[in-house]
């Protein structure tokens, strides 16, 4: 089985003492190409007039991104800054010299590179229609398990830990690995997502046929919290929550195993990185319960690092996230709801941000969108300010890139 050689990680003391600052996070959306807008941070959203309630900047990009090809990796995603688009050393200084911190998301599963994919067993993949608009119909997607898959996307994590890891202004990680494309336990789950020839199945079914228990998959979970535990020693590791697929120990189906799983894989947080632990959902909204597992990260304060993110963006679609004729309202009520549940973030998307700076003003709560950004942590505490005019990476002599896994 071909395989990359491993450097081995030495766990370093876990650390309660981190820094933490709540407040407001600017979230830059996944890749899309069929949506330009989204694909990279604007240079606008690290200056003052659009910064000045930014805390965090949050970066998702995919694993492909980084190593589209076995032998050349893709160098825009380092630091190649002749192409005119981001790479993840760009924003990482960016964001230090603008005095914010950085979480980092990468994301595999689908997002796995297609030579990777290659190499891991027939028996250990199959298509899929995988969450989420960015991904085309009937995705590749390793099973969480796989052996192959996971040696491959262990080295990849020391290799980003390596290229970034003591960079000033990283401040978290999410978790990833045994799911489809994010930092949820997420995989396929509709009657109609598995991409078998000759008509769709349903994806619990082929899951189960693949040889899927939850055993394994809270195992995949432990080894990935273990592996970004010791690659990244001192930063808060984040977990987003959404129910796991319903089948238990044994392969045996029944709806009780999406929360009863989902808890087992929150408790190997709380176990693992106690003091460093970040919970968050996804979907917050103004107009309704809150998110799926809304409840759930409001138990958890005071035991881990609470937060949301937004749905979507209240500017590109007000309806969904609370008051269709005024965007300001919409993330005023999305805001109320998360502070609701004493959120210590919430992760609002670039555009609303970028908005903010149009200066529009809502009719309902007489604010701009940056008041009402402004108004949601008055007593956020700051990252200190970057040395102005030095990037991290130079000052932190971080300049080779890491070599492509090599094969044995």
């Amino acid at each position: 089985m071909p395989a990359p050689a491993l450097a081995v990680a030495s766990l370093a003391p876990i650390q309660s003492a981190i820094s933490r600052y709540k407040g407001c996070r600017c979230v830059k959306e996944y890749k899309d190409t069929t949506n330009d807008d989204r694909d990279d941070f604007d240079p606008l959203v690290f200056t003052t007039t659009y910064n000045a309630s930014i805390t965090i900047y949050t970066f998702r990009v995919g694993w492909k991104y980084f190593y589209a090809d076995e032998a050349v990796e893709a160098a825009i995603a380092w630091d190649d800054p002749t192409t005119g688009a981001w790479s993840l050393l760009d924003a990482l200084d960016r964001a230090y010299t603008a005095g914010k911190g950085f979480n980092l998301l990468l994301t595999s599963g689908a997002d796995t590179p297609a030579w990777v994919k290659a190499y891991v067993p027939a028996s250990e993949k199959d298509n899929f229609d995988v969450p989420g608009p960015r991904q085309p119909p009937c995705v590749l997607l390793p099973v969480p398990w796989s052996a192959t898959y996971r040696t491959y996307w262990h080295a990849f994590i020391d290799l980003v830990a390596a290229r970034v890891g003591n960079h000033p202004a990283l401040d978290a990680v999410g978790v990833s690995g045994a799911t489809a494309n994010s930092m949820e336990p997420n995989l396929p789950h509709n009657e109609a997502d598995a991409c078998v020839v000759g008509a769709p199945m349903d994806a619990t079914i082929r899951w189960i046929q693949l040889g899927y228990t939850s055993t394994k998959n809270v195992q995949a979970w432990h080894d990935d919290v273990v592996k970004f535990r010791r690659a990244f020693p001192h930063k808060h590791i984040s977990h987003a929550l959404h129910p796991a697929l319903g089948i238990g120990p044994n392969g045996e189906q029944a709806v009780s195993y999406k929360s009863s799983v989902r808890q087992e894989i929150i408790d190997e947080y709380m176990d693992l990185v106690p003091g460093r632990f970040a919970l968050q959902t996804s979907g917050l909204k103004g107009d309704d319960g809150g998110a799926e597992g809304y409840d759930i990260v409001g138990e958890y304060d005071g035991r881990a690092y609470t937060g949301f993110q937004f749905a979507t963006s209240c500017a590109r679609n007000p309806t969904k996230m609370g008051d269709p004729l005024d965007p300001v309202n919409a993330a005023y009520l999305t805001i109320q709801k998360g502070l609701a549940a004493d959120a210590k973030y919430l992760e609002i998307y670039q555009k609303d941000w970028l908005d903010a700076g149009v200066g529009i003003t809502s009719p309902v709560v007489g604010k701009t969108f940056l008041q009402v950004f402004a108004d949601a942590y008055p007593a956020a505490t700051f990252p200190t300010a970057g040395a102005g005019g030095t990037t991290a990476s130079n000052a932190l002599g971080v300049v080779a890139k890491p070599a492509p896994p090599a094969l044995t």
